[in-house]
């Protein structure tokens, strides 16, 4: 194909100004492109031409910005031939404009045409800033940060980086994978989540496939098939940035596996933000209920933790003194008590003092995200977070805004690597001090921002984390109104008498709620820059007081309040309406009422940690009377309407409690209240058993630090059916998709159920499916869900079979297949069954049945 081309000098890689001639000499084409050449063709193989579409993409966007295209351009070209080497040059289309043959304009039109492709060259490459491919030191950024580039994916590329050529496949990567003890078959869902968190972190603009679906694997690597053979090549710039970052022993990674010590089984941790970073005297909440001499069973304290990931409501049901109230209050106490305020001067050596964990982080990363509430009396966080009423390109909504305090010591400071290490070793939870210089946090300190004067505008670039997940990193332009410098700070750090050098940073983060307007919007302007208006009447920096003395601390710990985190609210036989909990208007005295229970929703409010509102012996009164604007908040997301125009938000960090005991004076929850919450049973212990301790308990052994973390992945609560369908699309069980398994699973119970008028719908089947994917997080994301029948058994038991109640002819043939089903005559012995805590209940249920002609979940 005949070809002449323009290149200006440039540093913006292979773009020009060509004049591309059809084969057949019909017509010639004037073009601004993304050009390929051999060395280009080698390196970037099967995504050569997403590459080149990509680029032309964004460049043409950018023109389109800046009101450069005219109408008779066109945006690919027609080569008559549908080769390979065709498809590349009409996918390198920025802009062109054809010539038929036959119609050529007069010289002086082709002439101001050249003119015009060569004065937009020009533009591009003074003014175009390259927004989808990572420089060296970017990717050096996003390395050294756990929880963007996670240490799995930093394994994966271990891996890579060591291989020949930096490239492998996938089969390759199993396999050294394998010879660590991991057991894995695909990274799709891997490298997508870390690849979009990259994208989102440095503001990139998205790849995109040619269906017009985005591309996460060409933020990483290059593509070609080699020996027939699929095999993929880190990008060149991730390979210089890798080697100058301090590589993870891949030896070393077991965040996914364990190991047996002394007969007994330790648990590796996941590792990131942990809300309950502080002192811990205690390796778990089991631990912590062994030593106040409470009982109960690992599936229960399962059951219930996973419970509240999946939605902030549940229900415990069981005889009295079974310990309902007593495992939700003492879950809350160890929230509380492992979560303290630590914060003090080191006398007269110039350091403050925050707390770190000895955990994965701390020796391959070299550095944590820290608890901000170590820094709440050194630095302003909480001055600066919030929630306010937000408009994005004129679309009202309700965002907040959260910080993040990130610091990173010297990676070559072996003593301090090895140091953390060994307690690594030892136990993964363990706390140690560490200093920081007083002077650091002076000058990481910032008096030059701007007053808001009611509103913050910031530009975000909007992507499928604002329009999915609700959440951006938020853009520069926010220190601007922070008393805080942009970037890292140099600080020295003290631990355990190991001094180093290190930086240290604050990272804003704003989330919105759900606003289907406004995230539809946002899809809509995939890639584009919006506006984002927060409505901040001021940030209160004035009155704030660094407490850098001991005294001062000791001082202001006697005159602060201290209020716990959760009220047990028993509910009375009288209730009809909320003005029991949320309080009401007193005509008389010209108040507002409130209540214990109001005061805790206010506090949960204006705080991150969990709050606990405790409903004791919720069935006292008809549970719709009282409590019907609760239901309709949590399911909704919209906020409850108090006396007048005020209304009363339930934040995401309020978990409700309601405990139910069963005897003639309470009353049935309606299928209306179970269908909005998991339903747990307590089982009454032997006496003899409990007198002559002879109850044996396991504890939890899963990734414990994601069970105990309420808030930890809350953002499942909003994910729908095909977000959900991704979270698995990689797990099998016995070679097949579980899937395809699951779903028939359900579809089994649910045909069962609607025969007696007990079946579920879309909101039922999401919470299962909930369930389901924080119980595989728990279980460290297998990719052979081989324990997932003891989670679906919960699920049953939980969502499914709480609403059955009738008599006999009603109910009697529903409990006798779903038994069978439970039950599983392919396995066979009632020892063996598929789901055995639900057949169990069943099996309860049916002899009641027979004995007494009625029967229901609560009785």
């Amino acid at each position: 194909m005949p070809w002449l081309d323009f290149t200006l000098p440039n540093n913006l890689g292979a773009i020009n100004v060509a004049y591309l001639f059809k084969p057949n000499m019909t017509g010639v084409y004037l073009t601004f492109r993304a050009f390929f050449y051999g060395a280009l063709d080698a390196k970037y193989g099967k995504y050569l031409p997403l590459y080149l579409k990509n680029k032309s993409r964004h460049i043409r966007e950018f023109l389109e910005e800046s009101n450069r295209l005219r109408d008779d351009f066109v945006f690919s070209m027609d080569f008559s031939e549908n080769t390979a080497v065709m498809k590349k040059h009409s996918a390198g289309t920025i802009i062109a404009k054809y010539y038929e043959k036959g119609n050529i304009p007069s010289d002086e039109d082709l002439i101001a045409d050249l003119n015009y492709f060569l004065e937009l060259y020009q533009f591009v490459i003074d003014n175009y800033e390259d927004k989808t491919d990572l420089a060296v030191d970017e990717w050096i950024e996003v390395l050294e940060n756990e929880e963007v580039i996670d240490g799995k994916m930093f394994s994966i590329l271990e891996i890579m980086y060591n291989m020949a050529d930096y490239s492998a496949t996938t089969g390759q990567i199993s396999q050294k994978r394998g010879d660590l003890g991991f057991d894995e078959e695909s990274y799709n869902s891997l490298i997508v989540s870390n690849s979009r968190k990259v994208k989102e972190f440095l503001d990139k603009k998205p790849i995109f496939n040619n269906d017009g679906t985005e591309n996460f694997w060409t933020r990483f690597f290059y593509g070609k098939k080699v020996d027939g053979a699929f095999q993929f090549k880190m990008q060149d710039n991730l390979v210089e940035a890798f080697g100058r970052v301090d590589r993870i022993d891949e030896n070393k990674e077991k965040s996914e596996s364990s190991d047996i010590i002394d007969g007994n089984q330790k648990e590796e941790q996941e590792y990131g933000v942990d809300i309950m970073s502080g002192e811990n005297n205690y390796d778990s909440f089991y631990d912590y209920l062994i030593k106040r001499e409470y009982l109960f069973d690992k599936e229960i304290i399962e059951n219930y933790l996973l419970s509240l990931k999946v939605k902030p409501f549940a229900i415990l049901t069981g005889n009295s003194g079974t310990g309902k109230t007593k495992l939700s209050q003492l879950f809350a106490q160890y929230i509380s008590e492992n979560k303290k305020d630590i914060l003090v001067d080191d006398g007269d050596e110039g350091y403050v003092i925050v707390k770190a964990k000895a955990n994965y982080s701390s020796w391959a990363n070299k550095g944590w995200t820290l608890n901000k509430e170590d820094f709440k009396n050194i630095i302003p966080i909480s001055e600066c977070e919030g929630t306010f009423p937000l408009e994005i390109d004129g679309i009202e909504g309700t965002g907040s805004i959260n910080l993040l305090a990130q610091l990173y010591y010297d990676k070559n400071n072996e003593e301090l690597i090895n140091y953390f290490k060994n307690l690594y070793d030892k136990n993964p939870n363990q706390i140690v001090d560490l200093k920081i210089n007083r002077e650091a946090i002076e000058e990481f300190s910032s008096d030059d921002y701007f007053e808001t004067n009611g509103s913050i505008v910031l530009k975000q670039r909007s992507n499928p984390s604002a329009y999915d997940k609700r959440q951006w990193f938020m853009s520069k332009e926010l220190f601007n109104y922070l008393p805080f410098k942009n970037g890292y700070t140099d600080c020295k750090i003290i631990v355990n008498g190991i001094e180093s050098s290190a930086r240290i940073r604050i990272v804003p983060k704003l989330t919105f709620k759900k606003n289907s307007t406004l995230q539809e919007y946002l899809k809509e302007n995939d890639g584009k820059e919006v506006s984002v208006d927060i409505k901040v009447q001021n940030f209160n920096f004035k009155n704030f007081k660094p407490k850098w003395k001991y005294d001062e601390y000791d001082e202001y710990l006697d005159l602060e309040e201290v209020e716990n985190n959760y009220k047990i609210i028993p509910v009375g036989a009288n209730w009809t309406e909320n003005r029991h909990i949320v309080g009401y208007y007193n005509v008389i005295t010209n108040e507002y009422q409130d209540t214990p229970a109001y005061k805790l929703i206010e506090k949960a409010n204006s705080c991150e940690e969990p709050y606990f509102l405790i409903l004791d012996e919720m069935n006292l009164s008809h549970v719709e009377r009282y409590f019907a604007d609760f239901l309709s908040a949590i399911e909704s997301g919209e906020k409850i309407p108090l006396y007048g125009e005020e209304e009363l938000t339930l934040p995401e960090n309020l978990f409700i409690i309601g405990t139910v005991n069963v005897d003639e004076t309470t009353y049935m929850f309606s299928p209306k209240v179970l269908d909005r919450a998991n339903v747990i049973e307590f089982e009454t212990y032997s006496a003899s058993d409990y007198m002559n301790d002879n109850i044996k308990l396991s504890s939890p052994s899963g990734n414990i630090e994601y069970l105990e973390n309420p808030l930890a992945g809350k953002e499942i609560r909003e994910y729908g059916i095909d977000e959900l369908r991704e979270i698995f699309s990689d797990v099998v069980i016995d070679d097949e998709p579980f899937w395809d398994v699951f779903s028939y699973e359900i579809n089994s119970f649910q045909t069962i159920l609607s025969k007696s008028g007990f079946d579920f719908g879309f909101r039922v089947i999401n919470e299962i499916v909930r369930f389901m994917a924080v119980a595989w997080e728990y279980e460290r994301k297998p990719t052979k869900f081989d324990n997932w029948t003891r989670y679906f058994d919960a699920c049953i038991k939980q969502k499914m079979l709480p609403k059955l109640h009738g008599s006999e002819k009603i109910i009697g043939e529903t409990l006798e297949e779903l038994s069978n089903l439970c039950s599983d005559s392919v396995i066979g012995t009632e020892d063996m069954v598929k789901y055995p805590e639900s057949f169990k209940k069943l099996e309860e249920m049916k002899k009641i049945l027979r004995k007494q002609r009625y029967v229901s979940f609560i009785n």
